[in-house]
């Protein structure tokens, strides 16, 4: 199989520990390939195939991956500052403790997607669908849930402070011994949610009951 010149190139910086600026990933198939530990400025992965691919330990500063398929693919501990994966397919993702601030993640598939530990302050996850998902012990202060789906989803001691969870469905997702202070729930879905020991003061609630 021929090599795309691009995936050389980042093969090399990697091997050589060479930042790598503006390159450009957009409409590639690079299903499976280990990219590991690869630091690079504002990639570009319009459209890209990168199901299973390996960014373990990458910085990818203000990446975008909008439309991108990352099914499957394991980005724990990468830097993933300022990104955007507005409508990528990320189902079954690993972004175990990676850090994405200040992020663009709008009507994306995160479908049981494992954000455990993520550092996600000031991200919107507008109208993405993180059903089945994995937030423990996130960190999510001011980030934007609005009309999200989290059906089932686990947020379980995650810190999430003046978040907005506005019009997000949240039916049957575990909240427990979760920081939700000043969080805005109004218009949310929130039946069967666990919140034992979630702390909720100051946190914004229609007149909707909240059922156990």
């Amino acid at each position: 199989m021929t090599i795309p010149p691009m995936l050389a190139i980042l093969r090399e910086a990697i091997a050589t520990r060479q930042t790598v600026t503006t390159p450009d990933l957009s409409n590639l198939d690079l299903q499976g390939v280990d990219l590991s530990s690869l630091d690079a400025d504002r990639l570009r992965a319009y459209e890209a195939q990168l199901t299973k691919v390996l960014f373990t330990h990458a910085r990818l500063i203000d990446a975008d991956f909008t439309d991108a398929i990352l099914n499957g693919a394991h980005l724990d501990y990468a830097n993933l500052g300022m990104a955007t994966f507005d409508n990528a397919s990320m189902e079954k993702a690993s972004l175990v403790q990676v850090i994405f601030t200040i992020g663009s993640c709008r009507n994306a598939n995160l479908k049981a997607a494992d954000l455990t530990g993520a550092e996600l302050t000031s991200t919107t996850f507008r109208g993405s669908r993180l059903d089945g998902a994995i937030l423990d012990q996130a960190i999510a202060h001011e980030t934007s849930f609005y009309q999200a789906s989290l059906v089932g989803a686990s947020l379980r001691g995650g810190q999430y402070e003046q978040a907005s969870f506005r019009e997000a469905n949240l039916t049957n997702a575990d909240l427990s011994g979760g920081n939700f202070r000043q969080a805005d729930f109004r218009q949310a879905k929130l039946s069967g949610i666990s919140w034992d020991g979630a702390i909720l003061d100051g946190a914004l609630f229609d007149s909707q009951t909240i059922t156990a």
